[in-house]
Order: C-alpha cells, then sequence, then structure tokens
C-alpha cells in the first residue's frame, strides 16, 4: 500500500483516558491482547499508532498521530508535539501507571537505509509489522514496527515509525503498570 506520512515534525503524541473510535484512522494492522488484569487494542495507522488499554474501570489510549489527525477533545490528558527525546507519565485513580518516552532520530543515508531493511523482516507472535509502498520519491516505502512485552501485571509497547524522505525514525517506549 503506498503511503506518503507527513512530515516528523507535523507528528504529536495524544493520550487519553478513553478510547478513540477506529473509524477516524486509516488502519493497516491491529493485535488484540487479553490477560487476566487487562486488555490492550494495537493498531498501526498510515502515520503512527494506537494503544488502547483496559484495566478495570481504567482506559489509556495513546495515539502518535499527523497533528491533521482529527481526535477527540473530551478526557485528553496530553497534547503535544514530538521532536526531542520528550517523556511522560501519569496514574488514572491510583489504579495503572502509564509512562512514556518518545523521540525522533534523523539517520545519516546510510545508516537509515540499513535500519529501514532490519524492520522489513519476518515478524514473531508478540510483534506488528507494516511496510508501506514506496512514494515515488525514494525506493522504499515508510515502515511502523511495535514490539510488545506482556506480563501480568505490566505491558511495554516499544514502537518504530520511518520518514524515508527526512531518514527520520520517531521511537517510543510506552509501559502501562497494574497498582497492587
Amino acid at each position: 500500500m503506498l503511503s506518503i506520512r507527513p512530515n516528523v515534525a507535523e507528528h504529536s503524541l495524544v493520550v487519553l483516558t478513553r478510547s478513540v473510535h477506529p473509524e477516524l484512522f486509516q488502519i493497516h494492522r491491529t493485535h488484540h491482547i487479553k490477560r487476566n488484569s487487562y486488555r490492550v487494542r494495537l493498531d498501526i495507522t498510515s502515520d503512527g499508532h494506537i494503544i488502547t488499554f483496559n484495566s478495570g474501570l481504567v482506559t489509556f489510549c495513546e495515539v502518535i498521530a499527523s497533528e491533521n489527525q482529527e481526535m477527540p477533545l473530551r478526557r485528553r490528558i496530553r497534547c503535544g508535539r514530538l521532536g526531542e527525546t520528550r517523556t511522560f507519565e501519569t496514574c488514572s485513580k491510583g489504579l495503572v501507571r502509564y509512562e512514556t518516552e518518545s523521540s525522533v532520530e534523523i539517520a545519516s543515508r546510510e545508516l537509515f537505509w540499513e535500519i529501514q531493511q532490519q524492520f522489513g523482516g519476518k515478524t514473531k507472535e508478540h510483534e506488528l509489522l507494516q511496510v508501506f509502498g514506496a512514494s515515488g520519491r525514494v525506493t522504499l516505502g515508510a515502515v511502523s514496527y511495535m514490539h510488545v512485552d506482556q506480563r501480568a501485571t505490566q505491558l511495554t509497547v516499544q514502537a518504530f515509525h520511518t520518514f524515508p524522505d527526512e531518514y527520520a525514525i520517531l521511537k517510543s517506549f510506552s509501559t502501562f503498570t497494574i497498582i497492587k
């Protein structure tokens, strides 16, 4: 599938204490996780990702998307541009702690293509991968990759989104922890 992503500088991180409607996004890959203490939906979208984490009465939804993406305002607790390393942490009702760190790195042309090709391999059960078609301006399309580590009371998601026109890699590392 052909995808021309907006520039990496036009992306933001939005965190909500509610889920978002999937029909607002162009979703390419979805994975569901169900554990005794939580449920998760992971989506790779055309310009980023959505992680929806539910545990009892607590919901956290992390969205990395273009600033042009329509997003709900209700129950939004964080909205900010991505760029240099950014961290955010919050706790909901004393039951679930959410932490994230994101950064954008610009690589040399050679290093970028090496990294880009490494993401193009096969995935395992705990990984999601979407390789987009080339935009015509560059020979390889963008890649979105998510690695998931799930424990009984904790979920971590490491995500990478590439931007071939800019040799940029958007990275995020998010942790959802159930507090006992």
